[in-house]
């Protein structure tokens, strides 16, 4: 089995799902049919697509309850999962938690940076301190030598020479 668990919204790939475009031949009167895959979104915050919900029974619907507070969504390849399970095709994203062994070595296979976590786990400082560190470090760090700002400094003080001679040329004619 290889199921995961999702944590945020997914636009997921479903080979069960299609868009049906029907439309009527003008000439022959017959109804044309067209199927189009298109993904499915799924929402974890939204209990319409929640799958998997603790406390379902027959007997709480018998007692007249029908309404659930707490949910989830799980999803899984082609013939690896359970049959509520939505079906998915391609790769896991890392806002899903795989929830057996089988799904734990397929999402192991995967590198995904995270661009808001850019200190190592188990160093024991925050984010706030290591933050601090680096623009401490930065600042001990010697200013970086321009070598494009010396450049046009020396082209403007040539520039500046060449202006005096030309004035000091027409003064003289004068």
């Amino acid at each position: 089995m290889a199921r995961w668990l999702l944590v945020q919204s997914h636009y997921l790939r479903s080979p069960d799902v299609f868009w049906e475009q029907t439309e009527v031949d003008r000439i022959s009167g017959r109804q044309k049919k067209r199927k189009y895959p298109v993904p499915i979104h799924l929402d974890p915050h939204c209990a319409a697509d929640w799958n998997n919900k603790p406390g379902s029974s027959s007997a709480n619907i018998a007692r007249g309850g029908n309404s659930f507070d707490e949910g989830f969504i799980t999803v899984c390849h082609q013939g690896h999962g359970e049959p509520h399970d939505y079906v998915f095709i391609g790769d896991p994203t890392p806002d899903m938690e795989p929830i057996d062994d089988e799904a734990k070595a397929i999402s192991a296979t995967f590198q995904w940076h995270d661009p808001t976590r850019f200190f190592e786990l188990g160093d024991g400082m925050t984010f706030a301190e290591r933050m601090i560190l680096t623009m401490q470090d930065e600042m001990k760090a010697p200013p970086p030598v321009n070598d494009q700002l010396t450049e046009t400094l020396a082209m403007l003080a040539q520039v500046m020479a060449q202006n005096t001679q030309l004035l000091g040329k027409l003064t003289d004619r004068r």
